[in-house]
């Protein structure tokens, strides 16, 4: 499990370290970074979100399907809900602080630990936790509300009726009535969603690059990553004890509830002008952390 989650982990950093150079280098700016944000989340995300609802596993697993997005909901709104015990709301950027515990990397980093660990039933878990994941922060807009604090009703009509809604619904239907989209359709579509990792990453070290180094890694930020990776996922997982018997089931909602905070985060917190060195920074030193704390999630539970 070690050496899978460290190769994950490098594979991101050497994409991070590339975004960093290059900004240093002038070859990207900040009108750059704004750019790959909005390709980022108005196509790629949308492109992910279709071949999600796509997938073999969805198609073919029928039963399982109905407990894994049940069970994803409710790991996804546990986490959210404790970062708003953990965080209290007059707290300096509270918004930021609280999405870096809410949201972490299941796509990028679980998801092949997990298929390395507990095989395709794992990955299954983790499809749909991702599945999840983008309903509850791109379609029900949770992630934009958190960031910004806005609980408005125009906040919730932006996200319920964006491309990313269309998408998910178009995608929903296909499911439901059993229909495949033809290769010449899909082959795009997954040129589109895999850009994904590589535009986030690249954007999180640009992100860094244009800030302070001692706002990126600050006293707060090892706090909040601490609240990550060790308070919330533990007592995530004790909530999580109660609900789910099996044991595969509940190792890997565990694994996942050990990694660090998701990518998205940074972008969000620049494209909303929030706090994206602190952003940054959490995603650094929780990305790191993982590399103990899911090993660690493992033997205790």
């Amino acid at each position: 499990m070690f050496f899978t989650t460290f190769r994950s982990i490098t594979e991101l950093f050497i994409l991070v370290l590339i975004g960093y150079i290059m900004f240093k280098k002038g070859l990207i700016g900040k009108d750059g970074i704004r750019s790959m944000n909005s390709i980022l989340i108005h196509l790629s995300v949308s492109a992910l979100m279709l071949r999600s609802f796509q997938s073999d596993m969805l198609w073919n697993n029928a039963s399982a399907l109905v407990y894994g997005i049940g069970y994803s909901f409710l790991f996804q709104l546990t986490l959210i809900g404790l970062s708003f015990i953990l965080i209290r709301k007059n707290a300096e950027d509270a918004s930021v602080d609280r999405s870096c515990i809410a949201f972490n990397n299941v796509g990028f980093i679980a998801m092949p630990v997990i298929g390395a660990v507990f095989g395709d039933m794992g990955v299954f878990y983790a499809s749909c936790s991702v599945f999840v994941f983008n309903i509850v922060f791109w379609i029900i807009g949770m992630g934009p509300i958190m960031m910004t604090g806005e609980r408005s009703a125009e906040m919730v009509k932006k996200n319920l009726f964006s491309d990313r809604t269309l998408v998910t619904v178009i995608a929903a239907l296909l499911l439901i009535f059993k229909i495949r989209l033809p290769e010449i359709i899909m082959s795009p579509v997954n040129y589109l969603s895999s850009l994904n990792a590589p535009i986030a990453m690249i954007n999180t070290g640009c992100i860094i690059a244009s800030c302070d180094i001692r706002a990126v890694v600050s006293k707060r930020v090892i706090q909040v990553s601490f609240l990550r990776l060790v308070v919330s996922s533990l007592l995530c997982c004790l909530l999580l004890r109660f609900v789910i018997r099996d044991d595969l089931t509940f190792r890997s909602f565990a694994l996942m509830a050990s990694c660090s905070t998701g990518s998205f985060i940074p972008i969000l917190a620049e494209q909303y002008d929030k706090n994206a060195a602190r952003a940054s920074g959490c995603f650094l030193v929780t990305t790191l952390g993982c590399i103990i704390t899911m090993p660690l999630m493992m033997l205790l539970f």
